[in-house]
């Protein structure tokens, strides 16, 4: 063969194969969005109203990446299926939302609602994830709260509520709705631990400016 020729096309070879390279597929990501899992309506409903402030995330947690355990120390985050907004949002707008629906309160106002409030709720998001083991996996959710008196913010409870969710399927999929359910489970021993709380203060020693329930 003629080395000239033969020189000739190796320009040729190499746009060939870039082409074929440029037509590799590239996997799109995927977003999420956080359901409203079935839940419970409580037995009773306390006569005060309760404000959820913005819940935070761990520091270990992503606000934008599903995450999954491998073992108890290797957290990691999957690359192409995110959140469709950021965790801390999606996982207070289903709290609230949730508790709302429970009929545990009189009323359940966000950080940005107008009026008073009788109770406030503050969490941190411990645990967000799902776990892989050996036969399956499950989802684990986990909020470190506090619900406080608001007038004078006198600490009424402290505890770390935490659930987990066993996943039909180990996918991405799957784990998001099992994630939905850990909440839900969450918000339940929620209002269970709220319902032992002591009653509300009487007329006579409400606090001037505290907030009335609706109707009042």
């Amino acid at each position: 063969m003629n080395p000239t020729r033969a020189s000739s096309r190796l320009p040729v070879c190499l746009l060939a194969a870039t082409l074929g390279c440029g037509a590799v597929e590239v996997p799109n990501p995927r977003s999420y969005r956080l359901p409203l899992a079935d839940g419970s309506v409580a037995s009773a409903a306390r006569a005060e109203v309760l404000r959820v402030q913005d819940l935070r995330l761990g520091a270990h947690l992503s606000p934008e990446n599903l995450m999954v355990a491998d073992g108890p120390n290797l957290l990691q985050a999957h690359p192409l299926d995110l959140w469709a907004g950021p965790l801390d949002r999606l996982v207070t707008d289903v709290v609230v939302r949730s508790l709302r629906r429970s009929g545990a309160f009189a009323d359940v106002k966000c950080a940005t609602d107008v009026g008073g409030e009788d109770l406030s709720l503050s969490a941190t998001v411990t645990d967000f994830h799902y776990e892989r083991r050996q036969g399956g996996a499950e989802a684990v959710v986990a909020l470190d709260a506090q619900v406080r008196r608001a007038p004078d913010h006198t600490l009424l409870l402290a505890r770390e509520w935490r659930a987990r969710v066993p996943l039909a399927e180990v996918s991405a999929a799957d784990a998001v709705g099992a994630l939905a359910q850990g909440v839900q489970r969450v918000v339940q021993q929620l209002v269970a631990a709220c319902a032992t709380l002591p009653p509300p203060p009487a007329e006579s020693e409400r606090v001037p400016g505290l907030a009335s329930p609706p109707g009042k």
